[in-house]
């Protein structure tokens, strides 16, 4: 995970990094349950194999090769099935329950309430969301707020695109895009002058995809707001490898603070559309899955559907378990 930025700091007029701390964004959120459901399907296998080798020991040889023959398919098919059902049980008892491990002292440097897509969107070379920018906001002293796609690539890498709002003007909002190398140690980031990101109720697509002829050991990234080029740098990686793109809302600070910022909420009207590996072109996220960076984020911050196909992510809406899918 890579180290998380923050407001200009108004003395130095230079950003400021918490040192140690990261950019929290899950590489794999929602993998948990696969995970489980794997240990279940491996004590499947065990008990299946015991009782094999108790019927080779016990039973006369004709049964047993009537049981090889007639039974053993059957009984592992019917494993299988148990275990995949067993795995699609897990994912409704994840014991994440959000709302009971709120603190409101709690602090925390970055606090992010978002969704990640799942494995069908792995291997991703492009990624776009549209944002709806939410103007003004009540943004706390030496806080921003973020509101952004994303992703780690395959070696480690972070990038990361959407709008700011900082606490010196809660008024208006800029774009930026920002990377981060697997080291932590911070690459190409760009503000856009505030303003640029469009007054209140503006919408607008941001995008960060590789450039499909220089997918070496290089390669550039391209970001664009609202199909035109926003700025683009050459980078170590072009995919995000098993890790898959992200979408946030974020209160972030120049150290560990209460979650007093006003979150929006703000419109994700589309989520998250994604371009694979060796594709052309952009498709809607396959799944959905819950992501905060710490258990006690929700409340206050939170995810609902916006009652139009997309999401909002923001201040005071509900509190889905953490690592669930978001039906």
């Amino acid at each position: 995970m890579q180290q998380g930025w923050t407001e200009y700091d108004p003395q130095t007029q230079r950003r400021r990094v918490q040192p140690g701390l990261r950019h929290v964004a899950p590489r794999q959120a929602g993998y948990r349950p696969r995970t489980a459901a794997a240990r279940g399907h491996r004590l499947l296998r065990i008990l299946t194999f015991t009782v094999l080798g108790l019927a080779l020991v016990l039973w006369p040889v004709p049964r047993v090769r009537s049981f090889f023959v007639s039974d053993v398919p059957r009984l592992a098919d019917q494993a299988i099935h148990s275990a995949a059902s067993w795995g699609a049980q897990a994912l409704t008892r994840i014991p994440d329950r959000i709302s009971s491990l709120a603190s409101p002292q709690a602090q925390h440097q970055f606090w992010q309430v978002g969704l990640t897509t799942g494995n069908e969107d792995a291997h991703a070379t492009g990624m776009a969301a549209s944002i709806v920018t939410t103007l003004p906001q009540q943004v706390s002293a030496n806080t921003t707020s973020y509101y952004w796609v994303g992703s780690y690539l395959v070696d480690g890498s972070f990038i990361q695109a959407g709008y700011y709002v900082p606490a010196r003007d809660a008024r208006h909002a800029g774009w930026f895009y920002c990377a981060f190398f697997a080291n932590s140690k911070e690459g190409p980031c760009v503000y856009g002058a505030l303003g640029s990101a469009g007054g209140n109720g503006a919408v607008h697509t941001y995008t960060l995809e590789s450039l499909p002829e220089a997918l070496g050991s290089a390669t550039i990234w391209r970001v664009e707001l609202d199909g035109a080029l926003l700025g683009q740098f050459t980078w170590t990686i072009g995919e995000s490898g098993s890790n898959t793109p992200v979408i946030y809302a974020e209160s972030s600070g120049y150290a560990a603070h209460a979650a007093t910022s006003v979150l929006g909420p703000v419109d994700f009207p589309q989520t998250i559309q994604v371009r694979r590996a060796g594709a052309s072109v952009y498709t809607p996220a396959a799944h959905l899955w819950v992501v905060y960076d710490a258990p006690n984020v929700c409340p206050p911050y939170g995810i609902s559907r916006d009652g139009r196909g997309g999401v909002l992510l923001g201040s005071g809406l509900a509190c889905p378990d953490r690592w669930s899918e978001f039906g």
